[in-house]
């Protein structure tokens, strides 16, 4: 191997390396009892959170699409790039109590408008996922 292969192969595996660390990790699940959320990664670290469980009676109602952008000068416990628009994990804002995931506001994110005096102690959950529009759907039988 010369000097070139060895460059090129160093960028290889450290690029693969970036993308596994830097990946976003989030799930959503639907069980007997409610919504999953789990945060793996660095979207866990930068959240400060590993996950939420909401109960199906907790859920007012389920929203997919853009979401108003979290200021960044909101109190948070976690994450809040200004240049990205990226939020990760608690954050109090316009008198709610928000639970957020999402690398920009303008990507279909999945938004869960709770109850009031709910389990979790959130007003609203906003998560940015693969499949939100069929997560959003199953929702909407459950939930009526």
């Amino acid at each position: 191997m010369n000097a070139r292969q060895i460059i090129t192969d160093l960028r290889t595996r450290q690029a693969r390396v970036r993308q596994k660390i830097y990946q976003p990790t989030r799930q959503v699940a639907l069980n007997e009892a409610g919504v999953s959320i789990h945060l793996g990664g660095l979207s866990k670290v930068a959240a400060l959170y590993g996950g939420v469980e909401i109960p199906y009676a907790d859920i007012r109602n389920v929203v997919v699409g853009p979401v108003k952008e979290i200021s960044i000068f909101a109190p948070r416990m976690g994450y809040s790039n200004p240049l990205s628009g990226a939020r990760a994990g608690r954050f109090r804002t316009r008198g709610e109590h928000i639970f957020a995931s999402y690398d920009g506001p303008e990507n279909d994110i999945l938004t869960l408008n709770l109850v009031q005096n709910n389990q979790s102690t959130f007003d609203t959950i906003v998560i940015q996922v693969d499949n939100a529009k069929q997560i959003e759907k199953q929702l909407k039988e459950i939930v009526k």
